[in-house]
């Protein structure tokens, strides 16, 4: 009999590695929007937000200089 460990059989999906949670509360109808875009670009509502402040983070960034 061979053991089911972590070594011999891996489970889910690849580690996206450690993560943080930031919770927004907005309208429902802005949450709609950012729904059907994540949709859309085949995403997770997760990802298409984080890439969606990572991008405003760094035009704030930039245009601090």
């Amino acid at each position: 009999m061979t053991q089911n460990t972590t070594e011999t059989r891996k489970r889910g999906r690849p580690s996206k590695g450690s993560r943080c949670m930031i919770l927004a509360r907005m309208p429902v109808d802005a949450g709609m929007i950012v729904k059907q875009a994540a949709r859309a670009r085949g995403a997770s509502i997760s990802d298409y937000v984080a890439a969606a402040a990572i991008e405003a983070a760094v035009v704030d960034v930039r245009g601090a200089k």
